[in-house]
């Protein structure tokens, strides 16, 4: 008897000490109306839980309390500072997507805020990261995800059209598709810029990237030469309008290859005409090749064709 009056008193010792150190972790906050772990409570107000924030010195705990104030006051006008600070803390652990996904949050939530410009900057330079072949990351392993320059460069456009950084977000953009290929999607986005800022610094540069667009889409001298002639319209407007451009060396150099292109293309026909023993046309095509691109290797075959066929 005397051994469970003992036990008892034991356990209810237990019971209440316990249940003393759970409830003294749990606090009423009157400002979100719920009952908060005292360790993650933070301060009483958004401005002082701001401050708290700022004074943290680690960066995982000023991420938490930006976090913890973001949760808590969602609608406070230190949402925003929240929002900003967080994308700079993953920046700064080079999480960049992470930063992304709450400049992103920042710049839909609060298109007021004075924070607005500093997220659309930071938003241009992460696209500009992705661009450069940075890709997303979990716990050291690279996603084989798709790359999110486009869309992140897209935000900064319909965010902030009139800033300096939408006809670059818009260059970058068209970079982006050019590199993966898709040289329709580039030009269009090229296309754009000049339309919608056709005085910015962007549009020598625009100009010359849709040069190159075509240039890439054209096809081997056996395809049709719709795009060959397109590039080459591109690239001669382009020289007449920015002489003095620093793509103008290069730009004289597709130009060659266009001709080279298109020289090799008629003496194909030239050929077919020889082998079918129509030696009328096939003539009238190496004097084609002769006159109109004498500097080309297609021009040396030309003229010893020609030659031969004059003896016969």
């Amino acid at each position: 008897m005397r051994r469970l009056i003992i036990s008892t008193i034991v356990w209810s010792l237990l019971f209440f000490l316990t249940a003393d150190v759970s409830l003294a972790f749990w606090v009423w906050t009157p400002k979100t109306k719920r009952f908060e772990y005292a360790k993650d409570a933070g301060k009483d107000t958004p401005k002082a839980q701001a401050e708290f924030a700022k004074e943290k010195k680690e960066p995982q705990e000023r991420l938490k309390e930006w976090k913890s104030l973001l949760s808590r006051f969602p609608r406070s006008p230190q949402a925003a500072e929240a929002l900003y600070n967080i994308g700079r803390i993953y920046e700064d652990m080079h999480m960049y997507y992470m930063a992304h996904r709450y400049y992103k949050r920042l710049i839909k939530e609060y298109p007021f805020s004075e924070y607005l410009p500093q997220a659309i900057e930071r938003e241009y330079k992460i696209g500009l990261r992705f661009l450069e072949g940075y890709r997303r990351k979990f716990w050291d392993i690279t996603k084989p995800i798709e790359n999110p320059a486009p869309e992140i460069f897209d935000i900064v456009i319909a965010s902030s059209p009139y800033s300096e950084y939408a006809p670059a977000a818009l260059y970058y953009k068209g970079l982006y598709y050019k590199k993966k290929g898709l040289y329709e999607d580039a030009r269009e986005a090229f296309e754009s810029l000049l339309k919608t800022y056709s005085s910015s610094k962007w549009v020598d540069k625009a100009e010359y990237q849709i040069a190159m667009c075509y240039f890439e889409m054209s096809k081997d001298p056996s395809y049709d030469q719709e795009f060959t002639a397109r590039a080459k319209n591109s690239l001669k407007k382009f020289l007449a309008k920015y002489p003095n451009s620093s793509f103008r060396e290069r730009a004289e150099e597709m130009l060659s290859a266009l001709d080279e292109k298109e020289a090799a293309h008629f003496l194909e026909i030239a050929q077919f005409y020889l082998k079918q023993q129509r030696y009328k046309p096939a003539g009238l095509y190496l004097d084609k090749i002769l006159s109109q691109y004498p500097g080309t290797k297609a021009a040396e075959k030309a003229r010893r064709l020609k030659e031969s066929l004059d003896k016969k």
